[in-house]
């Protein structure tokens, strides 16, 4: 068997050629012009990148984070979209905390899995917002209804609750300026704002976001039928504060999963989510 023996200026040649080839697949985009409007618990960040024709470019992305390298933190917070037509990318960003620095950085990333990162920014959250206690948001909704940022809950754990006088839970619990939404709430808060299916923190639900810029979170809880949990993170169920007239002992409840959102009757047996709300004016605050 005849062995050949390759030269050393052989191998070098080899080595730059993989080297040019290996830096080629690294686009070279320029971000620009970033923009945050922010809430105590959400973001909205807005950026421009410069993506040259030749670049192999599959998804711009961007990250949010508690520490000053957000592309070296495990933990942060990552959302990414199919490159576009155009030069402005939108991220919403939600379940933050209140009154908190966060630091965030864009990003493509090549069909190969090679990301160029932009530089890194940062925000502030604003100050939380509360009534007897509990947190809520303006939403910006013509008829003055704010929204609670969390739903009622036991014990610090998930809340689902038998439609019995739910304001008296509410009452006990929140204080008497804290209601149920009625059916006419929620109506107004499909109607006025826009809905996406989400995931925070393990929980997927939807993100609902006002003319105002501020969002609120609804988990998909499920809910509790005949003492049997139901559809867990796959489906909501708000009560309301309004009767099916056509069905006693029926109420009406908003109910949505990934695609959809429309009203469904639930016996007052069943255990389903509560989100007050609050009609109190801005001296009213805590």
């Amino acid at each position: 068997m005849t062995i050949k023996r390759i030269s050393a200026f052989t191998l070098l040649i080899l080595f730059l050629v993989c080297c040019r080839k290996s830096e080629s697949s690294v686009p070279h985009c320029n971000f620009t012009d970033s923009y945050v409007e922010t809430s105590s618990r959400s973001a909205q960040i807005s950026f421009t990148v410069d993506i040259p024709d030749a670049a192999d470019i599959l998804n711009v992305g961007l990250l949010v984070s508690l520490t000053e390298n957000p592309s070296q933190d495990a933990d942060a917070v990552s959302k990414t979209v199919k490159k576009h037509s155009g030069a402005t990318y939108t991220f919403d960003i939600a379940a933050l905390e209140p009154a908190t620095l966060y630091r965030f950085q864009p990003f493509v990333l090549t069909w190969e899995d090679v990301a160029e990162y932009g530089e890194v920014s940062s925000f502030t959250t604003l100050e939380a917002k509360m009534l007897n206690g509990h947190e809520f948001v303006n939403l910006g909704l013509k008829s003055g209804t704010k929204w609670a940022v969390f739903n009622m809950d036991i014990d610090g754990k998930t809340g689902r609750y038998v439609w019995d006088d739910p304001d008296r839970y509410i009452r006990e619990q929140w204080g008497d300026r804290w209601r149920m939404p009625t059916k006419a709430d929620w109506e107004e808060l499909m109607e006025s704002c826009f809905w996406s299916w989400d995931v925070q923190k393990g929980r997927q639900g939807m993100l609902v976001r006002g003319e105002s810029g501020n969002t609120i979170f609804l988990p998909a809880d499920g809910y509790v039928a005949q003492s049997h949990l139901m559809q867990e993170n796959e489906y909501g169920a708000y009560w309301t504060s309004d009767a099916v007239d056509s069905t006693p002992g029926c109420f009406w409840s908003l109910f949505f999963g990934m695609d959809f959102v429309y009203w469904y009757t639930f016996p007052q047996s069943y255990c389903a989510s509560i989100r007050p709300v609050n009609n109190s004016s801005f001296y009213d605050y805590d």
